[in-house]
């Protein structure tokens, strides 16, 4: 016999109202706990848009303390430039809105948000903004690279054919200069300009093909400092009176993997766009740091490592907003007419694409410009093995046996000119076909071949690959005016001469291939 006596109506009410509190109790714990860790911004609002609300992600993305940031309205946290596409929180009851804008980092950078607003119809304003930061980042930059692949195959399409004239233009000039009684020939100084207008013409063509990233490159580990230091008088002659040049090498000597002579190229054309950017005058800043790139923490693109950064900054007019996504952009300028090419920053961005970094741009009118070069660090230790494994030049002539394929006469016969002179014995060919008739054919010694990529009967990639199987002990020397793409299908140690090339270059890249 149970002689419990059941509880009254009211103490049972209040049993169940205290049960139903604690539940409510545990659930809102466990929903703020999924809010604390959700990796979107979530937002509460007031009527006037001020913040009640923010859970962890806004600190960790936006940089912010989360308590100093309640009471403050959302809309001081955006973009200024985006603050008039803000659209305000729907009325209760309207569909959700969703916009794509940028919110200002406490850190300075923008980032990107794609945020989704609503209104309860308990007039609730309640908001969650995506970072969108690096997807808008690979999209800016596949835009990036889809227009620089356009410009490539220009630029491809032009090099070929212009290099060849150039070679025979230099040639030509070359040979005139250096025949017999050319010092009293009253036609000498017309020549040496011809030959001027050429190797301007080349820098284009070159200018042309690092903004495509097809340029040959010569990597070797070199310290950023000593760079900048070499070119002081240089840069200081470039900027003129009125601009001063301050280098802040932050105690490294920021060891990289580069081609000197293009680092000195993206040195100079960022300073000359830092000097036409202040003609009142102002000051030139050089920075050398390094750089850690933590896992989930990347920038412009670039894979977690230790990286040295090179910031060039001026105190000049800045960049207007809408010009920012186009300045890397082949012959894009905003410079009066006559006053660039448009190349400039297009070749340092493919100078730096093709030495595996990355440039980015921080600017805003009237208060300067900051562009930012990333490159992989290197170490010392590196450039001391480097320069250990130099060898001595070898020098320019021979008595080998050597024949040169090119589908242009003229490439042949000068060529042919230049190797004569260096002492060597020359055959030529064509095409492929006569080139495979005059190797099965010839009877002496044939020590080297040199020849051309691209040709209408067969290509400079299939006659190697015939070589390497009927001859694979014969030295090759290929040229082209493509540029690196030529390089994309030969094999490692393959000697590679870029048109237009002199005498001097041809000779010593035979010399050296035949010593190998």
């Amino acid at each position: 016999m149970n002689d419990r006596t059941p509880p009254e109506p009211e103490e049972l009410h209040a049993q169940v109202q205290h049960r139903l509190i604690e539940e409510l109790g545990a659930t809102e714990r466990r929903l703020r706990r999924l809010l604390e860790i959700l990796p979107e911004v979530a937002v509460q609002c007031d009527e006037r848009g001020a913040i009640t609300y923010l859970n962890e992600a806004w600190h960790s993305l936006l940089g912010y303390e989360v308590e100093d940031s309640k009471g403050e309205l959302l809309t001081t946290f955006i973009l200024e430039e985006d603050r008039d596409s803000w659209p305000g929180f729907p009325t209760p009851g309207e569909a959700d809105r969703e916009i794509l804008l940028r919110f200002q980092a406490m850190a300075g950078d923008a980032r990107w948000f794609r945020a989704t607003l609503r209104t309860t119809t308990e007039g609730e304003r309640t908001g969650l903004l995506h970072d969108v930061t690096y997807r808008i980042d690979l999209e800016h930059q596949l835009r990036q690279s889809q227009k620089m692949e356009a410009v490539g195959r220009l630029a491809g399409g032009v090099a070929h054919d212009f290099n060849n004239l150039l070679t025979v233009i230099i040639g030509a000039c070359e040979g005139l200069l250096s025949s017999p009684h050319q010092e009293e020939h009253s036609r000498r100084v017309e020549v040496e300009t011809v030959l001027q207008a050429a190797d301007r013409a080349t820098m284009l063509t070159r200018q042309l093909l690092a903004a495509a990233r097809r340029q040959l490159m010569s990597f070797r580990v070199l310290s950023l400092s000593v760079v900048i230091e070499e070119m002081g008088s240089i840069l200081e002659r470039l900027v003129g009176s009125g601009i001063t040049i301050e280098v802040d090498e932050q105690t490294t000597d920021g060891w990289v993997r580069a081609d000197p002579t293009h680092l000195q190229q993206v040195v100079m054309n960022l300073t000359v766009n830092a000097r036409d950017a202040m003609p009142e005058g102002g000051q030139i800043r050089i920075i050398i740091s390094n750089e850690e790139f933590p896992e989930g923490k990347r920038r412009t693109g670039l894979p977690p490592g230790s990286y040295v950064r090179l910031t060039v900054a001026d105190t000049g007019e800045g960049i207007a907003p809408e010009d920012l996504d186009q300045i890397f952009e082949p012959f894009f300028t905003t410079k009066d007419a006559g006053r660039g090419t448009g190349l400039g920053l297009a070749t340092t961005y493919g100078i730096i694409k093709q030495s595996g970094g990355a440039i980015d741009v921080e600017s805003r009118p009237g208060e300067g410009a900051s562009f930012h070069i990333y490159l992989p660090k290197a170490s010392e230790e590196e450039a001391v093995a480097e320069d250990e494994e130099q060898e001595a030049p070898s020098p320019g002539g021979g008595k080998e046996t050597i024949l040169v394929v090119d589908d242009d006469i003229m490439i042949r016969q000068l060529a042919l000119r230049m190797l004569t002179e260096g002492g060597y014995t020359v055959l030529e060919a064509s095409c492929v076909a006569e080139a495979r008739q005059q190797i099965e054919s010839h009877t002496g010694e044939l020590d080297l071949v040199m020849t051309d990529v691209v040709m209408p009967e067969g290509s400079g990639v299939e006659l190697v690959k015939w070589l390497s199987t009927e001859l694979p002990n014969i030295k090759v020397v290929v040229m082209s005016g493509l540029g690196e793409e030529a390089l994309d299908e030969w094999k490692d140690g393959t000697v590679f001469l870029e048109k237009p090339f002199r005498q001097s270059g041809l000779l010593e890249s035979v010399r050296s291939t035949l010593d190998s």
